[in-house]
């Protein structure tokens, strides 16, 4: 059985705070097979050694790259950067004014929150030890082609990445018989960048490749999961009798 299209944008769209912007042609997915590593978040992401702690006196406040240092050293990940993103770190400020201390728990969300605010993204390289990802500049030259470098994670775990806003990953969702291709269509009009998200049907009629960060997806699926269950649930609707036709 086929979704109707209509109850499902309905009850997706009414999950999502921002306005959606106007359509934009749908982009050429990026094959899951180019990405840099297959995603085992919990190795990957382990939780936070300890906190952050910021000192005060910095001219202008805290610097990005010292908010990127202190958070290597607060979670064992090591940051590839290369030349053009690093120049790019060194002249933008971060927000914040110290003294600051951060608990270990907010580690995570807080520095990729401000990472992606100011328009950089992670990709994870390495989800052994030493754990390895690289930091990549989404106003630079890469920004066209940054999602070929996508991480792919199994559906089954994309909720553990509700805490990674720079993290960009991607995913392919099963629907269980939801059409897959109508529901990528009618959802079309809630990617704000195509270089960086999708929601793309593949294959098989029910499968969504899903790109976006961590936060992004994993919202993205718990919502579609959700829309896809209620419209299984919905009972079918009484056919009538038609009348005897009258006779001759």
């Amino acid at each position: 059985m086929h979704a109707s299209i209509p109850f499902l944008s309905v009850a997706l769209c009414g999950c999502f705070l921002t306005p959606a912007p106007a359509a934009v042609p749908a982009p050429t997915a990026a094959p899951a097979a180019q990405a840099r590593q297959t995603g085992d978040v919990a190795q990957m992401f382990p939780p936070a050694r300890v906190g952050l702690s910021l000192p005060a006196g910095e001219a202008g406040g805290v610097s990005l790259e010292r908010l990127i240092a202190e958070f290597e050293r607060a979670t064992g990940l090591r940051l590839v950067v290369g030349g053009e993103t690093r120049a790019q770190v060194a002249r933008t400020p971060c927000g914040l004014q110290g003294p600051l201390e951060i608990p270990a728990a907010e580690v995570y969300p807080l520095v990729e929150g401000l990472l992606a605010q100011s328009g950089f993204v992670l990709l994870p390289l390495h989800a052994r030890e030493p754990r390895v990802a690289v930091l990549e500049n989404l106003t630079g030259a890469a920004r066209n082609s940054v999602r070929n470098s996508a991480w792919t994670v199994d559906e089954s775990e994309v909720h553990l990445l509700v805490d990674h806003p720079a993290v960009l990953v991607q995913t392919v969702l099963d629907l269980n018989g939801i059409d897959a291709r109508a529901l990528s269509n009618a959802m079309r009009s809630l990617i704000v960048d195509q270089n960086v998200q999708q929601i793309l049907p593949l294959g098989k009629a029910d499968q969504l490749l899903l790109l976006g960060s961590g936060r992004q997806v994993a919202g993205w699926a718990g919502m579609l999961r959700d829309a896809a269950q209620r419209e299984r649930e919905r009972p079918e609707p009484v056919k009538k009798d038609e009348p005897e036709p009258a006779p001759k």
